[in-house]
């Protein structure tokens, strides 16, 4: 004997009191016999339908574990900052770098415990192409003027006079154009280097004059 679920229609046991697949009560289902579910499938009227259930479980709240990653601290950076425009001889690059330990330009290596003094000053640095070719200008503009006049070409006239203030206005700049020196003293020797940036010379010294001191903070803002 057993007793049919009256929702999915799976046998259970005569003694079940719940469904086994979907956990229906049988409480009131009178057991039967196991011919009897074949005998109501041969009438297609009175065959039992039959509903296709999924059993439920119960959900379990799953943690994810901390991860392993959240303890592990990124690998300290190396104190070090890099520089622009320095140069020897005004015109070729050479690299700069400071270190918490040591300055290295170029090829050499100063330990900052060493240094002695850092400072810097702003030098003239004319520049002799710009100059030359400001006096190429107005040479050429004052007989473009002098032409003009004997010509009484007046549209020639103001083309001229424009051309002497542009040649004027090179010849200042040439003459004004500055560059910053830096120099360092330092046990055995002193150095001498150029950078083309004011701004880049300041960050320069004080951020040397702090690391050799033990303060290492430098932070280029330019």
């Amino acid at each position: 004997m057993v007793k049919y679920c009256p929702k999915c229609g799976y046998p259970n046991p005569d003694e079940a009191m719940y469904c086994v697949r979907c956990g229906t009560p049988l409480a009131t289902v009178q057991p039967q016999s196991q011919l009897a579910p074949q005998q109501q499938i041969n009438n297609p009227q009175q065959a039992p339908q039959y509903q296709q259930t999924t059993p439920k479980y119960p959900q379990q709240q799953y943690q994810t574990p901390p991860s392993s990653l959240n303890s592990i601290k990124p690998p300290q950076q190396t104190d070090y900052v890099s520089f622009n425009w320095f140069t020897f001889d005004k015109k070729n690059i050479v690299p700069v770098i400071l270190t918490s330990k040591e300055l290295i330009i170029k090829d050499t290596s100063i330990p900052l415990a060493s240094i002695i003094s850092a400072n810097f000053r702003v030098v003239s640095n004319k520049s002799v192409l710009r100059i030359g070719l400001g006096l190429f200008v107005l040479a050429v503009s004052a007989m473009a003027i002098t032409l003009s006049i004997m010509s009484g070409d007046s549209l020639n006239l103001r083309a001229a006079i424009f051309a002497i203030l542009l040649g004027t206005f090179s010849v200042i700049m040439g003459f004004m154009r500055k560059i910053a020196l830096i120099n360092i003293i330092y046990q055995g020797g002193q150095l001498s280097i150029y950078n083309k940036s004011a701004s880049e010379a300041v960050i320069f010294v004080t951020c040397l004059n702090k690391a050799k001191m033990g303060e290492f903070n430098c932070t280029k803002s330019l």
